[in-house]
């Protein structure tokens, strides 16, 4: 099963529910089954014989193992996606580096350990081929462990990078409880 199935969205026609009240509504949109992954041409030099490749793959907002989704509406696996990208670029000879463009603060530990995992295997599966963590405005927890996967990493001066674990909050009435 492809993992895009419902990833981008082409209004052909749409149908109208009425909602909970008199300003809202609900609008279904049909969405082909079967959505391949495109490449995009950032930048290309002229050439004819011109064929070798460097695949950025983009990895933004927060980590987690689940489609992005609202009212009614199913989006991308953000990890089935980014391992769908690093498939087509395993799989690309004329790929000669892979850019890691990380803005995110991380996410969940598991979903951060599979897409790290992946960087790892596409390393193994091609030595030649070096891997770049770019980090954004920011690269932290699980998208740092991710940048991690990275042969080398690269951050501008300004971004928010590191914290890997997990913090707590919590608040404790214990003394509290003991003076009443």
């Amino acid at each position: 099963m492809n993992t895009r199935t419902l990833a981008l969205i082409i209004v052909s026609t749409g149908a109208v529910l009425s909602g909970c009240g008199p300003q809202s509504g609900w609008i279904i949109k049909p969405a082909p089954i079967d959505e391949t992954l495109e490449e995009t041409t950032i930048a290309a030099d002229s050439g004819l014989f011109v064929r070798d490749k460097i695949a950025v793959v983009d990895v933004g907002g927060i980590i987690l193992n689940q489609r992005e989704t609202g009212m009614f509406s199913t989006g991308e696996n953000p990890v089935s996606l980014f391992i769908e990208k690093i498939d087509k670029a395993q799989n690309d000879d004329s790929v000669k580096a892979l850019i890691l463009r990380i803005n995110s603060p991380g996410g969940g530990v598991t979903a951060s350990d599979i897409m790290y995992d992946r960087v790892k295997r596409f390393r193994a599966a091609r030595p030649s081929v070096p891997v770049i963590a770019m980090l954004e405005d920011v690269g932290a927890s699980g998208a740092y462990y991710l940048a991690c996967g990275a042969e080398k990493i690269l951050a501008h001066p300004t971004s928010v990078v590191g914290s890997i674990g997990v913090i707590v909050q919590t608040v404790s009435f214990a003394g509290t409880m003991q003076k009443l």
